[in-house]
């Protein structure tokens, strides 16, 4: 059972699953949206390598 929602531009009630707003054709922003496959682990990499590439450049630095 879904349950009743107001847009928020134009503050019309509206299903929490629909991906639009019914009254203004906003874009829903109560949609359940899941993680990408993968995303997080992607992320994780992107962040490991960042932080190492961080300390190669802190120790590289002059002092």
């Amino acid at each position: 059972m879904s349950q009743q929602v107001y847009c928020l531009y134009c503050g019309g009630k509206m299903e929490d699953g629909e991906a639009s707003c019914p009254h203004c054709q906003a874009p829903s922003h109560f949609q359940e949206r899941g993680f990408a496959e993968g995303g997080r682990l992607r992320f994780i990499l992107y962040f490991t390598l960042f932080a190492i590439a961080v300390l190669l450049v802190a120790l590289w630095l002059p002092r």
